[in-house]
């Protein structure tokens, strides 16, 4: 499967034909979040959404200095916008998914502060082989990539609901809201080795048991199977929530994801993109078909600018016991981090 994800990375970045299209809608009116959006494929994105003339572009960030530096080099690069010469509004907020407080502050801000939320882009995530705790006793991994990503947009879904039952801000643009989980091709190769403990978050949290190799492609695993589970159930459904919920492989690009490393594994991850790894403003092609594409199935797996076919695991039958397994895991978790939004998670 590795070799399969490597070979299909490199016809993508060296084979002609095999480019991106690139997707355009009015989003005159409409606000968009792009999350860990002043580097790599979020602010590329988050720049070709500034193109699409939307009212408000909130870039959530953690660092705000480098944020607004990205919001500098986004207006000053998009000028006006393609599609109706104005300038759209960009915020710079702060949001922290290593730090639960921070992400909850977060998601009452945009409750408190914004009217609606016609796209959410969960980018955010971090990808690290060494053992790193934060300051809510989780690996740092575990938590931005599955535990804040979750908590996060649970907690902004009712805000998207509520957006959908809004009326169009320009007459003849149809547009379902989406919340988009950024996953990745790893899932394919991600073992789960600790889908059989009693706890899986609790195993996954062990120092002892750590693999820093797998930690990143078991996280993007998890991403898979827990937003498929939730699209099976009624309260997720597109036709309960009116919201387009997936997510989204960018492939192999260039990016900040592998910030951690040093040494050897630093050059080597350079000489590994230079052969494999896809532009970032390519890979951020996914990110606005998955974000702009009302006809994607509920809780679908995208690549490549289609709704594809997830991992074996993803589709057996223990994939599907496993999953429900995590979302009840990660329930028990969330009660604990905000049980006063509980109702945001019961099913």
């Amino acid at each position: 499967m590795a070799f399969a994800v490597l070979s299909e990375s490199f016809a993508n970045k060296w084979f002609p034909g095999r480019g991106l299209p690139e997707t355009i809608v009015d989003l005159t009116g409409r606000t968009v979040i792009v999350t860990g959006s002043n580097v790599g494929l979020g602010f590329e994105t988050a720049k070709a959404f500034y193109q699409m003339n939307p009212a408000r572009l909130i870039l959530a960030v953690r660092s705000v200095d480098k944020g607004e530096a990205a919001k500098k080099k986004i207006v000053e690069e998009g000028g006006v916008t393609v599609l109706e010469g104005s300038r759209p509004r960009v915020d710079v907020w702060h949001l922290d998914m290593a730090d639960f407080a921070n992400v909850k502050k977060f998601a009452q801000r945009c409750h408190d502060e914004l009217d609606r939320i016609d796209i959410f882009l969960a980018n955010a995530g971090v990808q690290n082989r060494e053992w790193i705790v934060t300051k809510d006793s989780w690996e740092v991994a575990l938590q931005t990539n599955v535990i804040s990503t979750y908590l996060l947009t649970l907690l902004v879904t009712d805000k998207l609901v509520q957006t959908a039952k809004l009326p169009a801000p320009k007459a003849g643009v149809i547009f379902k809201p989406h919340l988009v989980i950024v996953a990745s091709d790893v899932h394919y190769m991600a073992s789960l080795n600790d889908r059989k403990e009693a706890n899986i978050f609790q195993a996954l949290n062990r120092e002892d048991r750590f693999d820093g190799a797998a930690r990143y492609q078991d996280s993007k695993l998890i991403e898979v199977l827990l937003t498929r589970f939730l699209a099976k159930q009624s309260k997720f459904s597109l036709e309960s929530t009116g919201v387009v919920m997936c997510t989204v492989n960018p492939g192999l690009c260039y990016s900040e994801l592998g910030r951690f490393m040093k040494g050897p594994m630093a050059i080597a991850k350079a000489i590994f993109f230079a052969l494999f790894a896809r532009t970032t403003e390519e890979g951020a092609k996914n990110f606005t078909w998955a974000c702009l594409n009302n006809d994607i199935p509920q809780g679908a797996y995208t690549s490549s600018c289609r709704v594809t076919t997830p991992s074996n695991f993803v589709l057996s039958q223990e994939g599907d016991q496993v999953s429900e397994k995590l979302w009840d895991e990660l329930v028990t978790i969330l009660n604990e981090i905000a049980p006063e939004k509980q109702s945001a998670w019961t099913l």
